[in-house]
């Protein structure tokens, strides 16, 4: 995927979003990519109350649609957890894919978006169908905050120490059909910084830990 074209269920900016995603589209068509990854608006001044996000939503999916279908990509949703987010659930990102009646898009389940979101793992298993996912993103965060202060600078690999129930969540996704890609997103300097055998290593622990039957 490409990650991504931002702020896509803007209304206010609509025509200049779809202009950006002429242009990744020839990008990612340029390099055999199959699919773009969609990002909601995140901003604390959102003034937009949910019925009015959830419109501009479907408006955008619309939009989008035609592109998609044209050139044979995939648009994928990922809904963010963070309280300023304007699309937190994958249930309401599913409904508003519906509503668009393009079957260009699926989801991101992003495994720390998904413990500081609303969804819960009743909600996933019983109110929204596995076969919307596209792409698993999974990092890991060990600090000991307030769950409500975490933030991308935070999300690290995955090891004994995960507080987000990453083993527990992927379980989950497999358990209802979820046979797709999974993929490692740390966004934490530690781990950009890491040497390059060291982070091989990091890497296949975290592959180790999350694929054993250990908790």
């Amino acid at each position: 995927t490409i990650n991504a074209l931002q702020k896509f269920n803007l209304g206010a900016t609509l025509p200049e979003t779809i202009k950006e995603l002429k242009k990744i589209i020839n990008l990612s068509l340029s390099i055999g990519c199959k699919a773009i990854v969609l990002c909601p608006n995140n901003d604390v001044n959102d003034k937009r109350n949910s019925g009015e996000i959830f419109e501009e939503t479907v408006k955008a999916l619309k939009s989008f649609g035609p592109l998609f279908r044209d050139c044979g990509m995939q648009g994928y949703l990922e809904p963010l957890g963070f309280e300023e987010c304007s699309l937190q659930s994958l249930v309401t990102a599913m409904k508003a894919i519906q509503e668009s009646g393009y079957p260009v898009y699926k989801t991101v389940h992003d495994t720390f978006h998904h413990h500081i979101g609303p969804d819960t793992f009743d909600t996933i298993e019983n109110n929204y169908d596995i076969s919307y996912t596209g792409l698993v993103h999974v990092s890991g965060v060990e600090c000991n905050i307030p769950v409500e202060d975490y933030r991308d600078n935070h999300r690290v690999l995955i090891t004994e120490q995960d507080r987000l129930q990453n083993k527990e969540q992927i379980e989950l996704l497999l358990k209802l059909g979820y046979a797709g890609n999974i993929s490692f997103e740390p966004f934490s300097k530690k781990v950009q910084e890491m040497e390059i055998e060291k982070i091989k290593s990091a890497i296949n622990h975290s592959i180790e830990y999350i694929s054993s039957n250990e908790e």
